[in-house]
């Protein structure tokens, strides 16, 4: 048997259990009973499969914030078949499902049925990053994977996620070329950078963004590995140098040369220098600027004025209590350290404190004003990085359900009822789904002794 690739594969995997032929070319828009069943149980068992047990692959981890004022909310668009994203774009799908690009020139590939996109559970809200006044307290330092927005002031914004932890650096300066350094496409630098007083002053170059549109790129000086595209309508000199559409400079070796494409008329008209363009200053600035530590992310922001449980408020009201908003794609929580109790207090078996999350509106309200590191069980949607066992069990239990309906036979619906006990069983043997104690808080009597 293939693996599991789609949904389809799932249900026809439930309807061999149930001894049905698979569903055709159409799949779920089969015009069948078994079709428009299988159609309907699908998503509704594996999300109540993913929310019954804390299954390895859809557990994930999330940095939230206490609410703002200032707190913009994403509103990801529809992927469209004709926009080309770049690494870091989040959209949605037909189905409401969040994805964020993992490849730069990311075009024509559809969310769920390519690699080149991730199932999204990051955060939904984007807190301001604001530069802190001279002689004050440092910047906040950010966790990996957090998202934070820039905005000038005149309506436009930048977004921008973070790619480590401790990140205090601004997101919108770009870093300063360095010839040590190695470059991902689409990362931008700028060229040059500190320009050294001379005396007396000499002429100095001008200070250009550069973006970079190939992957490692190391030791490249952005000024002399760089042209512009070559364009039909514009008549270069001999000497002059533009980009070809395969990313190599040309040079023009005749005068008044117009609308020779230098890929294809080479030798004639063009000499290949058989040099990659690495660098290029004419970059679409959707990609953005920024720190070599933040990655730009494209993405639409709302203002968002939420409601706040009663009790709870922004973080500047110290009176109330906090709110976080939800990862994407979250289920439930799941037990933040399910093995501790190595540092367990004297007397006590276990060492896990007390939280005082509480689940309203929407929303987690706690007292606490630091960033929480939730741990989640999400929504998962993506079969082809499902574990097998779950897949399999998901299969005998869609066929479970839909065994009377089909076949009306009680000694297969036995059958099938057994295999699924088996199959969700050996897949916790086996630590598809995870495995060891789960310690309840310590008792306060034993903590308050300790």
């Amino acid at each position: 048997m293939t693996p599991f690739q789609t949904a389809l594969d799932v249900a026809n995997r439930a309807l061999d259990h149930c001894g049905q032929d698979p569903l055709g070319p159409l799949g779920f828009n089969e015009q069948s009973k078994k079709a428009r069943l299988m159609g309907r149980l699908y998503n509704n068992l594996r999300r109540s499969e993913l929310r019954r047990r804390v299954w390895s692959f859809s557990t994930m981890r999330c940095v939230l914030r206490p609410l703002t004022p200032n707190t913009m909310r994403i509103n990801p668009t529809l992927w469209s078949p004709t926009t080309t994203y770049f690494i870091g774009s989040i959209v949605s799908d037909a189905w409401g499902v969040t994805w964020v690009s993992n490849i730069p020139d990311n075009i024509n590939q559809e969310p769920g049925n390519s690699f080149a996109w991730d199932f999204y559970a990051g955060p939904l809200v984007v807190f301001p990053w604001t530069q802190p006044p001279a002689n004050s307290p440092p910047p906040t330092a950010y966790w990996a994977g957090e998202l934070v927005y820039v905005a000038p002031g005149d309506g436009t914004y930048q977004v921008f996620r973070s790619k480590i932890n401790a990140n205090a650096e601004n997101p919108s300066v770009p870093d300063v070329w360095s010839p040590t350094a190695t470059y991902n496409k689409n990362q931008i630098v700028i060229w040059p950078g500190t320009v050294p007083v001379t005396v007396p002053p000499t002429p100095q170059p001008p200070q250009v963004l550069y973006m970079s549109l190939v992957n490692l790129n190391t030791n490249q000086q952005p000024d002399l590995t760089s042209a512009v595209p070559w364009n039909a309508g514009v008549t270069y000199a001999a000497g002059q140098t533009v980009r070809g559409s395969d990313g190599f400079i040309y040079s023009s070796v005749t005068n008044g040369n117009i609308n020779h494409n230098p890929v294809a008329d080479l030798g004639t008209n063009w000499l290949n220098t058989h040099r990659l363009a690495a660098w290029a200053s004419d970059y679409s600035p959707t990609r953005g600027t920024g720190s070599f530590n933040w990655l730009p992310v494209s993405c639409q922001l709302t203002a968002w004025d939420p409601v706040y449980p009663v009790g709870a408020g922004p973080d500047v009201q110290s009176q109330t209590l906090n709110a976080f908003d939800k990862p994407a794609n979250c289920l439930r929580e799941a037990p933040f350290d399910p093995r501790a109790g190595s540092t367990s207090y004297l007397g006590a078996s276990w060492g896990l404190l007390y939280d005082d999350y509480k689940y309203e509106n929407g929303t987690i309200v706690s007292w606490k004003v630091d960033p929480i590191i939730y741990r989640f069980v999400s929504d998962f949607v993506d079969v082809r990085k499902m574990d097998p066992m779950f897949l399999e069990g998901l299969a005998w239990r869609m066929a479970y359900e839909a065994c009377e309906p089909l076949t009306q036979s009680v000694e297969k619906l036995k059958v099938i009822s057994a295999s699924l006990n088996k199959f969700m069983g050996e897949a916790g043997i086996v630590d598809g789904v995870e495995q060891g104690p789960i310690e309840p808080p310590v008792d306060d009597w034993i903590a308050c002794r300790g």
